[in-house]
């Protein structure tokens, strides 16, 4: 049997420890049981960034999806155009917004009439983007873009801290090939390349002469 005797709360000491009928004296806990007043403020930096983390997933999810409804058969059928579905987006947006009204100070900003703007002219493009081109190849241009952008401002204007600032731009180097790649998958050129270049065929955006007219039927190709 164990029966804990006493506690003290100034150094965190384990009082006597009576085990098996033989008396001896707990180890001292200072440092084990109670987080130093030093390391708190590291804590809540952890968990604050746990809740960033976790709120970028959200968002990722969130922004990964949302165009999904404008690709179905019922809102292609009727041909919304982007200016009453951005109506709809507002909307939505502005009366959501009433819901975190009771966990937050509520203040008037310029700024977010600026990024209102924004927001919605980025919106309107987008949609405009989706019609032509589809969700995987728009979403995926403009998504890698806005990291780009979003990191020149953060590191330009707001002069966030970088650590590695070589392999962050290893890393923007590498997206800017990715969104080359996706820019390009639907690309297809016809062209009538020497013989000495054949190998050029290889890459999914050219077609040569004959690929082509079993593709469009003879379609005139120059």
């Amino acid at each position: 049997s164990c029966r804990l005797l006493g506690w003290s709360g100034e150094s965190s000491t384990v009082g006597e420890v009576w085990e098996g009928g033989r008396k001896r004296r707990g180890d001292e806990m200072t440092g084990m049981l109670v987080a130093r007043a030093d390391d708190e403020s590291v804590g809540e930096d952890d968990i604050n960034y746990l809740y960033g983390m976790l709120s970028v997933l959200g968002a990722v999810l969130a922004f990964g999806t949302f165009a999904v409804p404008l690709r179905t058969r019922a809102m292609e059928s009727v041909d919304v155009h982007p200016i009453v579905l951005q109506c709809y987006f507002s909307s939505a947006v502005y009366l959501t917004s009433f819901l975190i009204i009771p966990f937050v100070t509520i203040e008037f900003s310029w700024w977010g009439w600026l990024g209102a703007g924004l927001w919605v002219s980025s919106n309107l493009l987008a949609f405009a983007a989706i019609r032509q081109v589809g969700i995987a190849i728009a979403q995926a241009t403009w998504s890698g873009a806005t990291i780009i952008i979003s990191f020149l401002w953060g590191a330009t204007v707001f002069n966030e801290a970088i650590d590695n600032l070589g392999l962050a731009l290893f890393g923007i180097f590498l997206l800017c090939i990715g969104i080359f790649g996706v820019s390009c998958s639907s690309l297809e050129l016809a062209v009538d390349l020497p013989p000495m270049l054949h190998f050029l065929y290889i890459l999914p955006i050219f077609r040569s002469k004959e690929d082509w007219d079993s593709l469009t039927d003879g379609e005139d190709w120059s």
